[in-house]
């Protein structure tokens, strides 16, 4: 029978065993198992962003600790940790991240202390013996002085007792060097350590410590070349990359590591930005808006000498002005459970950037912006919500539906004059707008909740009613985020001044060509037009419109309603038209359609 003291110490051994290095992030919720913490561990919690945090319930110090078996020769020490106050010698942090025991009065190993009384606050490195400390080094000067005082670091420690500490103080994780320094007493610590966290703090502070992310493992040579993060295009001479880690100079600073295609070439200045994994390259050509560009990396080196060679794509996105974005489909009495939309398309020939866009309904004077970047191509529809998931789940949309997430001013069902706002220059331009009102829908449509008004001709005016539908039933009565139901490809060239863009169109079933456009396109200005319906037999069915002030150029729509709001028979009609001329010009027009099934 083995004897409880022989069980007790397999058990110590066991624990240790099992948590060779150490790896903690908190993600199964405690602190109890794997691995198991002791000490005031009823003075913690595990909050919902499952980090560990103080939880005490009055004035005083809180210790807990775990155990592991110390990697072998070197060692990563990666962590995070805030502290939602300025710092001071009655509310600090002590991070004992190797010590050979717990009792702190006698014990060896290295810790971190995480603030000070004044201004200064640091990260400052400690090694223990016997209970008494000696400052090994400080990280940058007043880093973590301000509230919150927080850091995400490593310490990284070679065999040969070099010690590189990298710290982000935004609590990121792209690191940057903060210290080096030399000390090769870890070699000296025996094999089973200990991982301790001591907090003390007033009675303000006694849930104001958090920790997170706890990593020791062996230290490896790095042999992963740097990744390039992100690729931006800053204006027309200027592109900004973002790696992954630091560079090694010589091949960061050469032009040759970079290439652009599309007659670029080779940047003329190149600068590191605040850290050497940030590089802004300055080319001699002008990036212009519209063109897709390919910027090759060649033998980028890292400080370890691994080599990346890569491309990426880079466009540039520019603030859309007038003609280049409109409103293109509007939603302002969805379904239950969902929220209003609008639908923006690009008409140009620019990659637009839509952060910082103002759209706002003038009718109630409220406005929203746009908060994230979003880069809206050429030909591409971006359907605008509070609740993206309820449109894509709602009306079927496909793959290629854009989507962007974020608050619209309120919409009245009735009515909303509704405008799209660039920021240019410091001056607010009006980009687009349209003063909707219910009437513009299908005038025989019984029940306009969750249908969509969709623009018919994408670069017409958005302020004619004529230019807008309901969306077809055939596509849900909404298409947010892809081309429209209702779309109507303008003209490739008509020599006719007046003309219709289709032969048969049929309103009954709310499907596909539901109205008839009566185009027009005349060499002066100052016509007045009059548009009447006549059936086959030259009876009249209705006056569409008498005596309308036109344009040059544009579309007048037909639904196939009558003059009494009724849908009209299927069969052959007349479409007349006379254009008025103060000057005393007439010009008259006749073209049949038919009205029947798609």
């Amino acid at each position: 029978m083995i004897s409880r003291y022989i069980f007790f110490g397999l058990f110590s051994l066991m624990s240790f065993i099992s948590h060779a290095q150490l790896i903690e992030n908190f993600s199964d919720g405690n602190i109890s198992v794997n691995p198991v913490w002791t000490g005031n561990t009823d003075h913690f919690t595990v909050n919902p962003d499952f980090q560990l945090q103080l939880n005490a319930s009055a004035a005083g110090e809180s210790f807990i600790s775990t155990a592991y078996v110390l990697p072998k020769d070197s060692l990563q020490f990666d962590f995070y940790f805030k502290q939602t106050f300025d710092p001071s010698d009655n509310n600090v942090s002590n991070i004992y991240f190797c010590i050979d025991r717990t009792d702190i009065t006698q014990a060896n190993g290295y810790y971190l202390r995480l603030g000070e009384n004044g201004t200064n606050d640091n990260i400052k490195i400690f090694r223990l013996k016997d209970g008494s400390s000696t400052l090994l080094a400080s990280c940058a000067m007043g880093a973590i002085s301000k509230d919150p005082s927080q850091a995400r670091l490593r310490i990284s420690i070679t065999e040969d007792g070099i010690w590189n500490v990298e710290t982000n103080y935004n609590g990121e994780n792209l690191l940057t060097p903060d210290v080096e320094f030399m000390d090769t007493d870890l070699a000296l610590m025996p094999h089973n350590v200990f991982f301790a966290i001591q907090c003390k703090y007033t009675s303000t502070r006694t849930k104001n410590f958090f920790y997170d992310d706890i990593s020791i493992q062996k230290w490896v040579k790095d042999t992963i070349p740097p990744q390039l993060v992100s690729a931006k295009v800053l204006d027309d001479r200027n592109v900004e990359l973002l790696f992954t880690e630091r560079l090694e100079q010589v091949s960061g600073l050469n032009p040759l590591t970079y290439q652009m295609d599309n007659g670029i070439g080779n940047p003329v200045t190149i600068n590191f930005g605040t850290s050497d994994n940030v590089v802004r390259l300055t080319f001699d050509s002008q990036i212009l808006s519209g063109i897709n560009y390919t910027l090759a990396i060649s033998d980028l080196q890292d400080n370890e000498g691994n080599v990346l060679n890569t491309t990426t794509s880079l466009v540039l996105a520019v603030v859309p002005d007038k003609k280049d974005l409109v409103l293109n489909e509007i939603l302002t009495d969805p379904f239950v459970g969902g929220e209003d939309f609008i639908e923006l398309y690009n008409i140009s020939t620019k990659f637009l950037d839509l952060q910082n866009l103002i759209i706002r309904n003038e009718s109630r004077g409220e406005e929203k912006i746009i908060s994230s970047s979003f880069i809206l191509y050429p030909g591409q529809y971006v359907a605008v919500s509070k609740n993206t998931d309820f449109l894509k789940s709602t009306y079927n949309t496909p793959e290629e539906a854009l989507f962007l997430q974020n608050d619209l001013p309120a919409f009245n069902v009735s009515d909303a004059y509704i405008q799209v706002i660039s920021n240019i220059n410091g001056s607010r331009v009006v980009v687009d707008s349209f003063d909707y009102i219910e009437d513009h829908h299908f005038s025989l449509l019984n029940n306009t909740k969750g249908v969509s008004l969709e623009k018919i001709v994408p670069d017409g005016v958005s302020n004619q009613a004529d230019l807008w539908h309901s969306s077809s039933q055939a596509n849900g009565f909404a298409t947010p985020g892809y081309k429209n139901s209702n779309f109507a490809a303008p003209p490739l060239s008509n020599t006719e001044e007046v003309f219709l863009d289709k032969k048969i169109f049929s309103p009954y079933s709310l499907g596909l060509d539901p109205f008839l456009l009566i185009s027009y396109k005349v060499a002066k200005s100052g016509f007045l037009a009059t548009i009447k319906i006549f059936d086959i037999d030259g009876f009249p069915v209705k006056t569409l419109y008498e005596n309308l002030l036109i344009g040059n150029e544009g579309s007048l729509k037909w639904d196939g309603s009558d003059d009494e709001l009724q849908f009209v028979k299927r069969g052959w009609y007349i479409i007349a038209t006379q254009l008025f001329h103060p000057d005393g010009e007439i010009k008259s027009f006749k073209h049949t359609v038919a009205v029947g099934e798609n």
